[in-house]
């Protein structure tokens, strides 16, 4: 633990106080869903104290530098068994860098909030969507372990979902967000499957002690070690909406614009900055743009004269990565190939919307002529949900359909279990009535048939 002084101590309050956030915006939202004021004050006012908590901890991180990460523990969460799992708070380089990201960035989405959503009737329970969001992403890249890693890793994903279809009384509104959440899912499962392989082998689900026994837990190029990589890969495959979990990517816009700023600065690890919106919110969007000027500023590449300070500072992280594979140094003249190629087609991307799209002619998605052509492709996202839905949603809901429902549970289970059951049951019933007929005669003659049925097969 670090000595006093350095507030480290505030490490905690960065997550919490988005939560807290959450709590008041959401009795606000059941209780006085018209108190604007109130809400703004309360969904900004805790994102700003939030930043200031992390640039106090980072600041403090800074002037301890530490060799290894710092692990805050603050309670003991699931002790079962072998496995004790703690709610605890990890800050390294990298986490540095993240809540700085995450808290500052949101912070801004939160002021241009303020005046894109102001006449919007769900306008607290929108700011109690996004302070929750805030604080399920700072749980993620603030977690000492996989499991508290993945609370906030499923709470961003539940959020998205409650932000995507934020205005459900439309139905593509709603089935986005279900989109959303459906696919991050199947990403989801690669996660925890990926921790029950990480817990067998090593015997713990905390980062410092997995990272210290993988080397002897796990062997190069087993199935062990590559099926627990492919399957995180599978989940950040879902969560940062790459092929072949994309798709409820484009999906996402249907959300208020704040939103997929949200998603795409804090889920996608990118500053998002809005190019239509309203003057009045051209404060905001004039920092986002300073600070990602800022951000190239100080990780200038040694190619254009700089130091990349930011290469340096995540050092400590990537250390382990650089051993396993080396650096390989480029010659000047390659590196300049890259960069202007990289520009041209950068600018004629740019050329080529500009000269297709006509911004001067467009015109809202309701009145817009039909889309023909490879438009009608880019429209329809390269027809990858219909691919999609013929060779996977159409097959299983056949096989959910005709096989499970139809074949197994109808005929087999209700019918020759269930209903067969019945049927034998009234057979025998029907047989044994007709046996106790009443009559003293036919039970004697039932029974000396019995008596003689048995000393024939006993004598013979």
């Amino acid at each position: 633990m670090p000595p006093p002084g350095f507030r480290l101590d505030l490490l905690w309050a960065v997550p919490a106080l988005p939560l807290l956030g959450f709590v008041g915006n959401g009795m606000l939202a059941l209780t006085r869903p018209k108190a604007k004021t109130a809400v703004s004050i309360i969904g900004v006012g805790v994102l700003v104290l939030s930043f200031a908590a992390a640039v106090a901890a980072v600041a403090g991180f800074v002037r301890l530098h530490p060799a290894a990460p710092l692990v805050f523990r603050y309670w003991e969460w699931m002790p079962v068994g072998d496995l004790r799992v703690d709610y605890a708070l990890e800050l390294d380089y990298l986490s540095a860098v993240m809540i700085l990201v995450v808290t500052g960035v949101s912070a801004l989405i939160h002021v241009f909030s303020v005046g894109y959503m102001g006449e919007d009737p769900g306008y607290a329970r929108y700011f109690a969507y996004l302070n929750l969001f805030v604080f399920f992403m700072l749980t993620l890249v603030l977690g000492s372990s996989f499991p508290v890693m993945f609370v906030g890793w499923e709470g961003v994903g539940l959020c998205s979902y409650l932000l995507i279809g934020f205005w459900f009384n439309e139905k593509i509104n709603a089935d986005a967000g279900l989109k959303a959440f459906v696919v991050n899912r199947i990403g989801d499962f690669g996660f925890l499957v990926a921790m029950f392989l990480i817990f067998r082998h090593t015997g713990s689900l905390d980062f410092d002690a997995v990272f210290a026994q993988a080397p002897t837990a796990f062997t190069a190029g087993d199935a062990a070690i590559t099926a627990t990589t492919l399957l995180l890969l599978l989940g950040c495959t879902g969560k940062s909406a790459q092929i072949p979990l994309y798709t409820w990517l484009p999906d996402a816009m249907q959300g208020p614009t704040p939103v997929s700023a949200l998603i795409h600065a804090a889920t996608m690890v990118t500053a998002g900055v809005y190019l239509v919106a309203p003057w009045s919110m051209t404060g905001p969007l004039a920092v986002l743009g300073l600070l990602s000027f800022a951000g190239g500023v100080i990780n200038v590449p040694a190619l254009f004269g700089g130091h990349a300070f930011l290469h340096r500072w995540l050092a400590p992280v990537t250390a382990v990565a650089d051993q396993m594979q080396r650096e390989v140094a480029l010659p000047a003249g390659v590196e300049w190939t890259l960069v202007v190629a990289a520009v041209l087609v950068a600018g004629l991307g740019i050329f080529g919307a500009v000269r297709l799209l006509k911004p001067e002619a467009l015109v809202p998605a309701r009145v817009a002529p039909p889309e023909r052509g490879f438009a009608r492709v880019l429209w329809k996202k390269w027809y990858v949900d219909e691919v999609y839905d013929a060779i996977i949603v159409q097959p299983i809901q056949w096989l959910s359909r005709e096989v499970l429902w139809k074949t197994i549970d109808a005929r087999l289970v209700d019918g020759v279990m269930v209903n067969g059951s019945a049927a034998a049951a009234r057979v025998f019933g029907w047989v044994g009535s007709r046996l106790q007929t009443g009559q003293v005669g036919s039970y004697a003659l039932l029974f000396v048939g019995g008596v003689l049925l048995v000393l024939w097969a006993t004598l013979r």
